[in-house]
């Protein structure tokens, strides 16, 4: 009964973890991932082009950044399809950055990875599903987060997941979230 109020509760989850627990992981890749030294930081830029197009330099900022703390790190970017693949290659050879970049492999990536820098949105509930530690990056232009900000938004967080059993989250939008990269500044990758 909720609460004492006489009404019957059911346990019910998102949906989304019944397609998690379906999927069929490639075992040849995950073995060969696994077999690479140094930790895996998956980054997961969004699933949309112009999410893709408006993150993956922050998220790119912010491996270099921890790269430069944490030699033995290693990158991965996991693209929804090859489009977006191709786009992230670019962006990575650009900035001459040894990270790998792989189209349809998130689930996988997922699982490797030590700890995950992502765009908010769905991939929050697998990553939940996954109980892997995350910086969500949530972009918007200045005036747009002005305007919010002032008039409507009375969130605390910027993801689908409410932060459970952190002893520290980063609230937002109250607090503008700079960028990825001075977040992890201040935290290392143990």
């Amino acid at each position: 009964m909720v609460s004492g109020a006489g009404l019957p509760r059911d346990v019910c989850r998102h949906p989304y973890y019944d397609e998690v627990q379906r999927q069929q992981l490639d075992q040849a890749f995950l073995d060969d991932q696994a077999r690479r030294p140094g930790r895996l930081v998956t980054i997961l830029p969004g699933s949309r082009t112009q999410e893709v197009a408006k993150n993956l330099a922050s998220f790119l900022k912010a491996a270099d950044e921890i790269r430069q703390r944490i030699p033995d790190v290693r990158f991965a970017v996991a693209s929804f399809n090859e489009k977006q693949a191709a786009m992230a290659r670019e962006q990575v050879a650009a900035r001459e950055l040894p990270v790998d970049v792989f189209a349809g492999r998130t689930p996988e990536l997922i699982r490797l990875a030590r700890c995950c820098l992502a765009c908010s949105g769905s991939v929050s509930l697998e990553l939940l599903y996954h109980a892997k530690p995350t910086v969500i990056l949530y972009r918007v232009g200045w005036f747009p987060y002005t305007v919010a900000r002032n008039l409507f938004i009375k969130v605390r967080f910027i993801t689908l997941v409410k932060p459970v059993g952190c002893r520290r989250s980063v609230p937002a939008p109250r607090r503008q979230i700079r960028s990825a990269s001075r977040f992890w500044r201040r935290r290392a990758v143990s």
